[in-house]
């Protein structure tokens, strides 16, 4: 997924949404996020919610606003048990400034729910969001 912050407007979002996740046993997402550096304040934003299967946002899974750098960073989330939908949402920040891409989502099941430590990585454990130590 591509937000290319040269068309549109500070604030317009985006969504990428999963299909129907059964999850009974530790599974973990994981996938690779891009971020342009280009703005002190943030500007723009990328979330990971847990969705009910009615679409009603349950929990907050993910959040970042800024890469530590201008290059592709990596993320790993535990999974919670149960039945829902994952969505991805970027919101712009300024134009021209803005760019957010995803690459590289999977979701690897009947694993232990390990989170790695490498620079800057936003994982979460039980639904719970935690940041890294940088390495």
């Amino acid at each position: 997924m591509l937000f290319n912050s040269r068309r549109g407007q500070m604030g317009d979002r985006m969504q990428l949404i999963s299909p129907l996740l059964s999850i009974s046993q530790s599974s973990q997402l994981q996938f690779s996020y891009y971020i342009l550096r280009k703005q002190s304040d943030g500007g723009s934003l990328l979330q990971l919610f847990q969705l009910s299967t009615l679409g009603i946002r349950v929990q907050l899974l993910f959040e970042n606003s800024m890469s530590p750098d201008s290059s592709w960073q990596q993320a790993t989330i535990c999974l919670p048990s149960g039945s829902y939908f994952l969505a991805f949402e970027a919101t712009m920040g300024n134009p021209l400034l803005s760019d957010i891409t995803l690459d590289n989502i999977r979701v690897s099941t009947n694993q232990p729910c390990l989170l790695a430590a490498s620079k800057s990585t936003i994982s979460s454990k039980n639904g719970k969001r935690t940041k890294i130590a940088e390495s």
